[in-house]
């Protein structure tokens, strides 16, 4: 495990702000939605999703797009179906802020999401939510465009170093 989480998400900015990080080699990937299964076709290693039905097309979608298989799943249920299981906790910051959540839970220091706008409608709704965890994820995770960039900032080189 890397220290470092770009956290994919399916706004349409999510090529821009991709092309914008530097050294993609340094961050594990986690993509949110079933949009990212074949818009990025990297290395994931995580999926994340609140509608967990959804995993098997985005796998569908990913290997016809010849993306890799051996990602985990996360969600806020079913774990009869093979996915890790994390609480929820009200009111909905949207699955990308989930896989804020689970990227924190796993251990990951730096966290930065890209594609995840969330100032139009339906998104603009999850703002609530992110607003409520603002203390939990600041100094945390840092976004790339939209709502998420106005509410923590952009990442910074100096950001970026790992301190130990």
């Amino acid at each position: 495990m890397k220290h470092k989480m770009i956290i994919l998400g399916t706004a349409p900015c999510l090529e821009s702000d991709l092309a914008a990080i530097k050294n993609h080699d340094e961050y594990d990937f986690l993509a949110v939605g079933l949009d990212c299964a074949d818009r990025y076709l990297g290395r994931i290693e995580h999926a994340v999703s609140y509608h967990p039905k959804e995993f098997g097309e985005f796998r569908k979608r990913r290997e016809a797009a010849g993306g890799n298989l051996d990602y985990v799943t996360h969600t806020h249920c079913m774990p009869e179906l093979g996915h890790r299981v994390w609480p929820y906790h009200p009111p909905s910051g949207s699955s990308a802020m989930l896989g804020i959540e689970v990227a924190m839970g796993l251990g990951y220091q730096k966290i930065i999401c890209a594609g995840v706008a969330l100032n139009e409608k339906p998104y603009n709704r999850f703002q609530k939510g992110w607003h409520d965890r603002v203390d939990k994820i600041r100094g945390k995770v840092k976004a790339m465009s939209g709502f998420p960039l106005e509410l923590l900032g952009a990442p910074t080189d100096e950001w970026l170093e790992i301190k130990a």
